[in-house]
């Protein structure tokens, strides 16, 4: 009799924890909430991103399934997803607290201060890729790589055999790029070095770059998202911008 009332209070107990445990749906709600009470923009966006990582996921939809499926949230998951949600209050982005992030037809380690992979940059990619066909293998440079993304981008587009030499003046870049071109198996075909894009040498078929772009008077008037977290390097083109900006 005793077993039994035992084993009862242990059920009761494991459903009144379940209970209270909070669901997917309540936790993404409060997170808005407080995004949008810090002024974050698109608070909903980055919510659904984070509880996604939060669950083990790598895209927005794992999420939409966990509040649509009114799942409880662990007790693990609910303190990653509550200490993502205060780094965005912070106005880090979403892509450092994640830590990688898609780029075209890949996805890449990102850390902080190396530029976030941009949208914009992956039209790059495309109109690289269709100008250069299926023409045989490219070798190429990429001046100022980064995180690697374009380079590695474009060797993931372009015929096989094809080879990237990459450059940067950040050791972060160098590690990070080359950590990506080792865990997209591209390793071999790409080779990056501390090196200053005036000394690139070599002979190639084209160089690709997305370089500092943003005139320097510009600069103070970045989201918080650019301006207080990405590297002023990367981003301060000089007095007026980049040539031909």
């Amino acid at each position: 009799m005793r077993l039994r009332a035992l084993a009862a209070c242990a059920t009761f107990a494991t459903r009144t924890s379940a209970l209270k445990a909070p669901t997917a749906a309540a936790a993404l709600r409060d997170a808005v909430a407080r995004l949008r009470d810090a002024a974050v923009p698109e608070p909903e966006a980055s919510a659904e991103w984070l509880l996604a990582h939060a669950l083990g996921g790598t895209d927005r939809g794992v999420a939409a399934r966990a509040v649509a499926a009114r799942e409880p949230l662990s007790e693990a998951q609910r303190s990653t997803f509550d200490a993502h949600i205060e780094r965005r209050r912070n106005r880090e982005p979403v892509q450092y607290i994640v830590g990688a992030w898609g780029f075209h037809d890949v996805e890449v380690l990102v850390e902080a201060p190396l530029l976030v992979p941009r949208p914009e940059t992956e039209e790059l990619v495309d109109l690289v890729a269709a100008w250069w066909g299926s023409d045989g293998p490219a070798r190429f440079a990429d001046a100022g790589c980064g995180t690697g993304c374009l380079g590695l981008a474009l060797l993931n587009a372009l015929p096989a055999g094809s080879s990237c030499v990459a450059v940067d003046v950040s050791p972060k870049a160098v590690a990070v790029s080359t950590a990506n071109a080792a865990r997209l198996g591209l390793d071999g075909a790409y080779a990056v070095s501390e090196t200053p894009a005036a000394a690139l040498e070599g002979a190639f078929d084209f160089i690709v770059s997305n370089p500092p772009y943003i005139p320097s008077a510009d600069l103070v008037d970045l989201d918080a998202e650019v301006g207080e977290w990405e590297d002023p390097g990367a981003l301060d083109g000089g007095a007026g911008g980049p040539p031909g900006a």
